[in-house]
């Protein structure tokens, strides 16, 4: 028995060793497959119906069901002739992509009818044209089913033709039968097969036959009325099929009939007819036939659907849309049907810059389908739906999952070799690219909540475009209904997709394969930027195209029109907004500020201006300075080396005039319904899409104007050109005549693209669609971010990945953002450059303009400071990586740096370890002695080295309180003077108006006199009044120059007391600062050195410190209390220098504190009110949890007596007396005993919902009480800070009158500042009574519930000085950011790529902390990092560990690396 226990033993072990192997390694070309052992009885239905229901261990066992068709290129292409299911095996990897879930089976409370859609590979949306109903086909359930799948070998791969739909096109269902036959072949039969079970099937079969019996009428007209309507019954009682009924109904009765009449055949069908003379025809059901090729090459998988070979009777159906693949490499939220074994992932769609779409934030109930439109918006529609989000700008999308699977490994214990089953995740996906058809596409991310347990990206396709308009919109009728129109052209081309499988990095190094892409974002994007570098669309930028620092764009308008009066007649003009000269000033002023390599997109300086003409012809507006302004300013910029970009748009015309080239029947865009169309833009504030009437171009006629403009441009010997939305926007075409669908429209763009690309130097757009990449050398308006949808997990950066250190781009302009931190940030984070919208002048003129008055900051001179210092910022950091690529993007965890009252919480529960960690640290005391003897000597040199530098400090700060005086005084004098200059140029102002409008009127009433006169026969009176007309007019002119004058003036005037106003506040601010700073210095250097001496002085006491150590300890300590010293004497001069800054800034200084204080009254009054609403509420919930209290007692009781009771009953119907009645009360009992328990448990969760209910209602009370707490503590603050700026401001002006040289003034304004401050000490004495009261009123309603334990507020001991700031050399960029090489084991923390973060209370994980790498490649295509940039989007500090080192990164603010 042992030996055949043994024997089994060894058997079994083989099996599994066997099964695990097999399961591990690529599947062999020589395997066959199961689906020869299928059963060739069964119908296709019946075969596929167990799919549904047959569960896989692993991904191996799926495809060794399937059948291998094609080894090449390192892939395997397997099939299933029945579902068509398809598989791509990666035979490097082993991993393998699935056209459908291999696990459909295990997806745990999923419908049939959901699991045949998710095994589907083809979706048909399609519309019944005849009844207006819409329906879904799936290719599982309607073609697999029926045995509509075929697979074909063709070069290079499979096809697998479908057959979507019902072929039959008659319905095995007699619509005239005769009654006898009906009873006896149908009805009976039926009825047999059917009942009693199932009779409700058998009523439905009969409801829809009505019978027609001549013997049953009840009048000889009613006979006749039936022979009329059906002349057989003139022979024979007939049933008729309910004529009414929908084809859906008709074919669920087939079926009735199929199932349980299985000898109704259609030959007996035929027969029916014909005996009862039936001559109607079956309408042809929904059918359509298409195919999927799958091919290999050295990228992968490719997927091609010939939309050419799409057919169907689109007399009677029309396609909607199709949907290809859609649960290609799906992710699913669990392993199996355990719901335990989570499993985590995300999709990726291009929204954007691109948006992740995590797994495990999206599988609750809801589903979740979220889509874009690649290229965006479609404006020859009218009918525009969607969001407003971020465009779509490459057809590229992906998925990634992080599977939990299972494997046997090999175990050898006590010399025994067992198989073990051991969890592990495996991480997979995939990167889909759209080659052909992509402009007809829709992307979705389709997470399926409860629905099922699967997370997909899909494509939708609408090869036939269709619009929806208003009627009354398009003619003038009264109605409000809508039509919805067909195009008659479609698409013919192919849809084809591009799947680059992603490879698990543990198995990509067990196996040793060292090209490969990595299952992240990251890795799709790489794959992306390498197929589009292997395809000749994108190439590295050269030395060339490169300067030492980055491009700045700034985009400035021309030419605007606007109204002006002449002689008081209002008059169209031209006026620049930023002219050729201006330019040129821009570039001087920004190029002495170090900022040279500008480019220039020039909008609005031709053919009209702002709106101007289609660019045809070239003319430029005289008012920006003319063809000679643009020639001089083309020679300036080549001889200064900035960038010029004229912008032209061809894609819309604005305006038009004569001779401009423009046939607007010819040339414009068609809806579908033959009206013009134009652009739209979503606004704000009407929530929907408006029109600003930019009339959409016809791409097949671009050239007829990019084609004649080139000839007039290319005159000037400048080859640089903007082209505007040519790169963005993409229209179709509805014209009747010549229809053009939007891949037609991809095609001329392309084409004009290209002509550009070979004609100019060097071409800029806008937005950059993917196919405008190739041919074009700067891109603005990139987008940075995506949409930020709700829903969305996080924002990557996937096109600044693919397109740096490719191609030269920035974002949206950084002045038209909400928030420029944050932009800054994201231009880091994608390697962009910063760009800016500017207008040199006459900016109101803007917002009068209803298009042009969305840029509503775009003055040149307001934002000219801080243009240069976020210019210098960004080069600072992102110059030395224009050439680089950036080669790694991760979401980091962090820790949030706490404020000071929770460092003040953790540093005494950190005490509180401490002391218990010291007890058990007594024998480690004598390797501490040693240690402490070497921290006592680097203290004491530390600190010498401190004060020294606190020293110069304090120096420095002298010369400026010193300097500080002779500014107050100089201020002193100037503000007086110029306030009255001020002034009297106000009253001249005034004065000068009014002989203006004095004139004015004299001006319109001899005009007035003149024409009257002119309406007579007096000549002398004639000349008269016109003489009077012309002085008047004259003298108006005169004293409108005055005026103007007089305005200048009064500008002037404002601009120098502003300006002495500043310098006041300079000069105070330069003393009060180099007063704080000098005696900070002071303080700091004390303590230094009072350190310095107790380190020397223990030091001195240690035995075993050598001689050498004590000495140089003693010489450092000696040298620090000497520099404290000077240190102290420089900060006394300070604080005399800073006296008259010190008293004449304390009443500014005591106005602020009073209003503090005030305001802590309003805000404490608000508060009080709150305490006694939250009161309320605590009384209430008090009462309602004594209720449920007592209630819960009660109810304990009554279960008590209950088991009593109960304990009694069964005792008593145990005995071998008992009667039946004795058990029926046992039984009884029990169940009064569990409905006991019911109700003590339901009171038990009320009472304890009640009580948490009170808890909550006094914690919020205390919260609002500690509010008016909070203001009363900051009222004293304020009455505290007032004493304190008085009393100094009175030291201060005894100090002066001490010293030597301080004139009267300076005397008399502190004197007078001074007194001002002490009349409004009173003010904050009352606010902090009131504030006082009111918290003592507000506690002693509170105080029954809650006290809260004012804390007596002790002085603050001196504070241990800051180390020194170590300041960086120049060029060094830590941006006020801290790091330590060597953390503390505390703060130590992993990183996030380790798995094994130590979350605490401040950590920060929702993905606003991310690390960005730029760097190349070596010779051998490896990447090395170069540099690398951490950045923190929170509006807080954080903190993170990398590679052992602790950085420390300010709030909207980053950190910089070199690897």
């Amino acid at each position: 028995m042992k030996k055949l226990i043994r024997l089994l033993s060894a058997l079994l072990t083989a099996i599994m060793l066997v099964a695990s192997f097999a399961g591990l390694a690529v599947i062999d070309a020589s395997a066959t497959s199961t689906t020869d052992k299928k059963d060739d009885k069964a119908t296709p239905e019946e075969t596929l119906k167990k799919y549904l229901t047959t569960e896989y261990a692993t991904q191996e066992d799926k495809l060794r069901t399937m059948t291998l068709k094609l080894e090449k290129d390192g892939y395997q292409l397997w099939s299933d002739e029945l579902s068509g299911e398809v598989a791509c095996v990666d035979t490097a990897s082993g991993q393998i992509l699935f056209t459908n879930p291999w696990d459909v089976a295990s997806s745990k409370g999923t419908s049939a009818s959901i699991k045949e859609q998710v095994l589907s590979q083809i979706c048909v949306r399609y519309t019944d044209v005849r009844s207006g109903n819409t329906k879904d086909f799936y290719s599982f359930s309607e073609a697999g089913y029926r045995g509509q799948i075929k697979v074909k070998n063709i070069k290079g791969g499979i096809r697998v033709e479908y057959t979507i739909g019902r072929e039959e096109t008659r319905m095995l269902v007699p619509r005239y039968i005769s009654k006898e036959r009906f009873e006896t072949q149908i009805a009976a039969v039926a009825y047999a097969a059917l009942c009693p079970e199932n009779e409700f099937t058998y009523k439905k079969l009969t409801a829809y036959y009505l019978l027609k019996d001549p013997a049953q009428a009840k009048s000889d007209r009613a006979r006749a009325e039936l022979y009329a309507a059906f002349p057989i019954t003139k022979k024979m009682a007939i049933y008729v099929f309910d004529p009414t009924a929908s084809e859906t109904e008709l074919r669920r009765i087939e079926e009735i009939i199929k199932t349980y009449c299985p000898l109704y055949t259609y030959e007996e069908l035929d027969k029916d007819h014909a005996e009862t003379e039936y001559e109607g025809t079956d309408r042809a059901p929904a059918l359509f036939k298409m195919a999927l090729e799958y091919t290999l090459d050295k990228d992968g998988l490719t997927v091609r659907l010939p939309a050419n070979g799409i057919r169907f009777d689109e007399s009677e159906y029309r396609m909607e849309n199709l949907s290809i693949l859609p649960y290609m490499g799906v992710g699913a939220n669990y392993a199996g049907s355990d719901k335990n074994k989570v499993q985590t992932g995300y999709t990726f769609l291009p929204d954007g810059s691109g948006s992740l779409f995590r797994f495990e934030e999206l599988s609750g109930s809801s589903i979740t389908n979220l889509s874009g439109k690649v290229y965006g918006f479609d404006f020859a529609y009218i009918d525009i739906t969607g969001r407003q989000q971020e465009t779509i700008r490459y057809p590229v999308f992906g998925l990634v999952s992080n599977e939990q699977t299972t494997e046997y490994v090999k175990v050898e214990e006590d010399g025994k070799t067992s198989m073990v089953q051991q969890d592990k995740e495996v991480s997979r996906g995939y990167v889909a690219i759209i080659e052909e058809g992509d402009a007809m596409a829709e992307l979705y991310t389709y997470h399926a909540g409860s629905l099922n347990k699967y997370n997909t990206m899909q494509m939708k396709f609408y090869p036939r475009p269709k619009d929806t308009y208003n009627m009354k919109d398009a003619i003038s009728v009264g109605t409000n209904s809508t039509q919805t129109v067909v195009s008659p052209r479609k698409y013919v081309g192919n849809y084809k997709i591009r799947y680059i499988m992603l490879t698990d990095n543990n198995i990509a190094a067990e196996k040793e394969i060292t090209k490969y892409y990595e299952p992240t974002y990251m890795g799709m994007a790489l794959a992306y930027r390498d197929y589009l570098t292997e395809n000749g669309v994108l190439s590295r930028l050269t030395e060339q195209q490169l300067s030492d620092s980055i491009p700045l764009y700034i985009e400035t308008f021309g030419s605007v029109e606007t109204v002006e009066k002449i002689l008081s007649i209002p008059v169209n003009t031209k006026v620049a907004l930023t002219s050729f000269e201006d330019i040129k000033s821009m570039y001087d002023q920004l190029s002495a500020d170090g900022v040279s390599n500008i480019n220039f997109k020039l909008t609005g300086y031709l053919n009209g201006g702002m709106y101007s003409n289609v660019p045809y012809r070239l003319k430029w507006e005289k008012s920006v300075g003319g063809s000679n302004g643009f020639e001089e300013l083309v020679e300036y910029a080549k001889e200064n080396g900035f960038g010029l970009f004229p912008d032209v748009d061809f894609v819309y015309a604005q305006n038009s005039g004569y001779f401009d080239g423009l046939s607007t029947k010819k040339h414009l865009v068609k809806t579908i319904d033959n009206r013009y169309t134009s652009r739209r833009e979503y606004s704000a504030t009407y929530q929907t899409f408006v029109s600003y009437f930019q009339l959409a171009i016809s791409p097949a006629y671009f050239s007829h104007f990019y084609e004649k403009f080139t000839q007039n441009y290319l005159k000037y010997g400048y080859g640089n050109i903007s082209v505007s939305t040519l790169g963005s926007d993409l229209n179709s075409d509805f014209d009747e005549d010549d229809p053009y669908n939007r891949e037609d429209s991809k095609a001329y763009t392309i084409e004009a693209l290209a002509y550009l690309d070979e004609h100019y130097d060097n071409v800029m757009t806008t937005g950059g669609n993917a196919y405008s990449w190739k041919y074009v050398d700067h891109i603005l308006d990139v987008s940075l971010d995506s949409s930020r949808l709700n829903k969305s997990s996080n924002s990557v950066p996937f096109l600044g990945i693919v397109l740096h250190g490719n191609i030269r781009f920035a974002g949206k302009a950084l002045n038209m953002e909400g928030n420029i931190g944050y932009a800054v940030l994201r231009t880091i984070e994608n390697g962009a450059s910063p760009s800016f919208v500017l207008s040199y002048d006459n900016t109101t003129l803007l917002k009068e303009d209803g298009y042009l008055s969305k840029y509503y900051s775009v003055r040149y001179d307001i934002w000219y400071s801080e243009l240069v210092e976020i210019y210098k910022k960004l080069n600072s950091v992102l110059a030395d990586v224009q050439d680089k690529l950036i080669i790694g993007h991760e979401f980091l965890v962090g820790e949030r740096v706490p404020d000071d009252d929770e460092l003040i919480a953790d540093i005494e529960a950190a005490q509180n370890e401490l002391a218990e960690a010291l007890a058990k640290a007594e024998s480690a005391a004598a390797s501490q002695a040693v240690k402490d003897i070497l921290t006592a000597r680097q203290v004491t040199k530390n600190n010498a080295a401190k004060v020294e530098t606190l020293l110069e400090t304090a120096k420095t700060a002298s010369e400026t309180a010193m300097a500080s005086i002779d500014a107050i005084e100089a201020a002193l004098a100037a503000v007086p003077t110029t306030t009255a200059e001020y002034e009297a140029a106000v009253a001249a102002e005034e004065a000068a108006l009014e002989a203006y409008n004095a004139a004015k009127d004299a001006a319109t009433a001899a005009k007035t006199a003149y024409n009257e006169a002119n309406k007579g026969t007096d000549e002398a009176a004639k000349t008269a009044a016109k003489a009077a007309y012309d002085e008047a007019s004259k003298a108006e002119t005169a004293a409108k120059t005055a005026y103007s004058t007089a305005q200048k003036d009064t500008k002037t005037a404002k601009t120098a007391m502003d300006a002495a106003n500043t310098a006041l506040t300079a000069a105070l601010n330069n003393g009060t600062t180099a007063y704080n700073d000098a005696v900070n210095a002071s303080k700091q250097a004390q303590t230094l050195a009072t350190e310095a001496r107790n380190a020397s002085d223990f030091l001195a006491t240690v035995a075993s410190a050598t001689d050498a150590i004590k000495a140089a300890a003693a010489e450092y300590a000696t040298a620090a209390e000497k520099n404290a010293a000077e240190t102290a004497a420089y900060a006394a001069k300070a604080t005399d220098y800073a006296s008259a800054a010190i008293a004449i800034s304390v009443d500014t200084t005591v106005s602020a504190l009073v209003s503090d204080a005030e305001k802590a009254v309003t805000n404490s009054e608000t508060r009080a009110a709150d305490v006694v609403l939250k009161l309320e509420n605590v009384k209430k919930a008090e009462a309602t949890a004594e209720e449920a209290n007592a209630a819960k007692d009660e109810a304990l009781k009554a279960y008590e007596k209950a088991q009593a009771d109960y304990a009694e009953a069964t005792a008593k119907a145990a005995l071998d007396t008992a009667t039946a009645a004795d058990k029926a009360a046992a039984t009884e009992a029990g169940t009064l005993m569990n409905t006991a328990k019911t109700e003590y448990n339901t009171a038990t969760t009320a009472a304890t919902r009640a009580v948490n209910s009170l808890n909550s209602a006094k914690t919020a009370l205390k919260n609002s009480l500690q509010k008016v707490l909070d203001e009363k503590n900051k009222a004293v603050v304020a009455a505290d800070s007032v004493n304190e700026a008085v009393t100094a401001a009175q030291n201060a002006i005894e100090t002066l009158n001490k010293l030597e040289g301080i004139s009267e003034a300076v005397k008399t304004a502190a004197k007078e500042s001074y007194d001002a401050a002490v009349a409004k000490v009173d003010s904050v004495n009352k606010a902090v009574e009131t504030v006082k009261a009111t918290y003592a009123e507000s506690a002693e309603l509170a105080k029954e519930y809650v006290v809260i334990e004012e804390k007596v507020e002790e002085p603050e001991p001196e504070p241990e000085p800051d180390p020194a700031p170590v300041t960086p050399d120049e060029g060094d960029e830590t941006d006020d950011t801290t790091t330590d090489e060597e953390p503390s084991e505390e703060d130590d923390k992993p990183t996030q790529t380790t798995g094994d973060y130590e979350y605490t209370k401040y950590t920060n994980d929702d993905g606003n902390i991310v690390k960005v790498t730029f760097g190349d490649t070596d010779a051998n295509g490896r990447y090395l990092a170069y540099k690398t940039f951490i950045l923190n989007y929170n509006f807080f500090d954080v903190t993170v560990v990398i590679d052992g080192i602790k950085y420390t990164i300010p709030q909207s603010g980053y950190v910089v690396y070199y690897n």
